[in-house]
């Protein structure tokens, strides 16, 4: 039987790198504590057969794909970035390659977190399915409601226009940061820290999806602010929780109440347990019991109703709507491909 292992990722300053890590911590836990393995390094290893939770960013080292193949992962909840680096390379061109297309396929269905990555990994020829992000599972981190409003990495408007609106402690919290301690379980009780933050606010606002998605598994009411012209990271992802773009918000159109905030929608609970229920069976070496299939039906039936609740919502309050949100936002991707392109 094949051991587990944990993969970290030790060599990033994200924060969402450590909050993914510790959401496939909750189904390896001790059983993995001394197999760490960095996700950026993963053809590196040697050694007995690990079977890991390769969820996540991919990746910063794009050229260290596929991994080593004593590894045995489960492709669930990734995200395959299509953004030039610093480093001048595109992601998504290292992992598409017919090399990576062939791994993939070897470990399929792949899990893809947004509905554009599984859309990509579809088209390059992987079997793969809808899975969400497997933040959406984390629990356990605040014991309880405090008075807090946490503003995530706001710029100065947005920090000036909640302090305005409310008497309540406007907390601030900048986790994209360049200090982060080199001992990876320093690092790690950090992150923790930070989950508890959200866990316990009143309500958090952010544009960050690693702010957006814990707090809502957390059962913190959320506020996430979409960029101007959308974000292929949050495909899919983004019809889970109440969202605006900044303007929307500003303007007024937005029905901001600091004091009672929207409720959570609640369509995420079905994307949540069925990646609990992969997670689950992967650490207990039990993952041929999965129906993948329907899996795949069950989460995108919870995002189609998570969109037209979305929708309806935007029609009564007079916002953008969502099928001109939709289409600047392929506009975006489409442009961004081509700029890849001509970069590359």
């Amino acid at each position: 039987m094949k051991s587990i292992g944990w993969m970290i990722t030790s060599s990033t300053q994200n924060i969402g790198d450590d909050f993914q890590c510790i959401a496939a911590r909750q189904f390896v836990g001790e059983i993995a504590a001394d197999k760490w393995i960095d996700r950026e390094s993963m053809n590196l290893y040697r050694g007995e057969s690990l079977s890991i939770i390769a969820n996540g960013w991919y990746m910063h080292e794009p050229q260290n794909w596929p991994p080593s193949s004593d590894i045995n992962p489960l492709l669930t909840s990734i995200h395959i970035s299509n953004t030039m680096q610093k480093s001048g390379r595109v992601p998504s061109h290292f992992m598409l390659s017919k090399e990576s297309v062939d791994y993939f396929n070897q470990f399929s269905p792949v899990g893809g977190r947004d509905t554009f990555t599984a859309k990509m990994l579809e088209k390059a020829g992987v079997s793969s399915y809808f899975s969400g992000c497997l933040t959406m599972t984390l629990e356990g981190f605040g014991k309880e409601r405090k008075d807090y409003i946490c503003l995530i990495d706001p710029t100065k408007e947005l920090e000036e226009f909640i302090r305005n609106q409310t008497k309540r402690e406007v907390l601030v919290v900048r986790p994209e940061k360049n200090d982060w301690p080199q001992n990876y379980a320093e690092r790690i009780k950090q992150a923790e820290e930070l989950l508890k933050v959200y866990g316990e606010a009143h309500m958090v606002i952010t544009g960050r999806l690693h702010g957006a998605l814990p707090s809502l598994a957390l059962g913190t009411p959320v506020l996430l602010l979409e960029g101007k012209y959308g974000d292929e990271r949050y495909e899919g992802l983004k019809y889970f929780v109440n969202a605006c773009t900044l303007q929307e918000l500003f303007s007024g159109n937005y029905p901001l109440d600091l004091e009672k905030p929207l409720e959570n929608p609640k369509e995420y609970l079905v994307v949540r347990d069925n990646l609990k229920k992969i997670a689950r069976a992967f650490a207990s070496h039990k993952l041929d019991t999965i129906d993948f299939h329907q899996i795949d039906r069950e989460n995108r039936a919870a995002l189609a109703e998570a969109r037209e609740r979305v929708i309806q919502f935007r029609k009564v309050h007079r916002l953008e709507p969502i099928w001109f949100r939709e289409l600047k936002s392929n506009i975006r991707y489409k442009v961004r491909s081509l700029e890849n392109i001509r970069k590359g």
